[in-house]
């Protein structure tokens, strides 16, 4: 009963084999052109050429900190009052983005800057401006 599985564990051995000649045949390629590699840049670094350096990587925007969403929190209800949680952070996002900051990051800075002794939240989610002692911050 297990000729046809023979059969099949044959066919597939029978595919395997190539497969595994050319995944030899190329690991030895590689080996020898990283040999030849390694001479190239040897010879650069004794001339004076050394191996070219790679391009910095673009900086992206860089994110804010808890301070700066902090002050625009303070400036934000200072200029409008007291308003609901989900509209100040809105508002705060919008405001940084507009600031060519980055957003990732946003919403743990928002958490901790929400719990400083500036802010007081109620019980129905609404945000105030405990005392103005941000009024100096820019």
């Amino acid at each position: 009963m297990n000729y046809p599985i023979d059969e099949i564990v044959t066919e597939l051995r029978s595919q395997l084999a190539p497969i595994e000649e050319e995944e030899t045949r190329l690991r030895s390629a590689l080996t020898e052109l990283k040999g030849h590699r390694k001479k190239l840049e040897a010879a650069l670094n004794v001339l004076g050429g050394g191996p070219q350096k790679a391009k910095p990587p673009k900086r992206g925007k860089t994110c804010a900190t808890k301070q700066e969403v902090v002050a625009i929190m303070a400036e934000l209800l200072r200029a409008n009052g007291p308003m609901e949680t989900a509209d100040l952070e809105g508002l705060a996002k919008d405001r940084l983005s507009e600031a060519g900051r980055s957003l990732s990051g946003f919403r743990l800075r928002f958490s901790e800057a929400i719990r400083e002794s500036d802010f007081q939240v109620d019980e129905g989610g609404h945000v105030t401006l405990c005392n103005d002692v941000m009024a100096n911050v820019a």
